[in-house]
């Protein structure tokens, strides 16, 4: 297993998310981003959506939604200050894959 930690960035996330994945799922490996203690599988775009609520309580989340009453615009802004995450990579490909994820990041996710 490789691992390594992160921040991602991105100002449209839907397009960096859909890079990452495309090519998370060339590789055998299985491929895991984890933020505050929330697990995304790297070849789902929903479970990378998911990273901007972590370490947010199911309660926080409402309240936002009630708040904001946008939560895609917030989960937006949350993606453009960054979300610190560790990028963990196992498989027999392994190696191989992280080069390649962390390729993408640079290019799709600039700090």
């Amino acid at each position: 297993m490789v691992k390594k930690s992160l921040l991602l960035k991105s100002t449209e996330i839907e397009r960096s998310a859909a890079f990452f994945v495309k090519e998370a799922k060339k590789y055998k490996s299985v491929i895991e981003l984890s933020a505050a203690g929330k697990k995304a599988d790297g070849k789902s775009i929903m479970d990378i959506f998911g990273l901007a609520t972590a370490g947010l309580k199911k309660e926080e989340i409402i309240r936002l939604l009630e708040k904001e009453n946008d939560f895609f615009g917030w989960t937006e802004r949350v993606w453009e200050k960054g979300i610190p995450v560790t990028l963990a990579v196992s498989g027999p490909d392994e190696e191989e894959a992280m080069k390649a994820i962390e390729r993408i990041i640079a290019l799709e996710f600039p700090e």
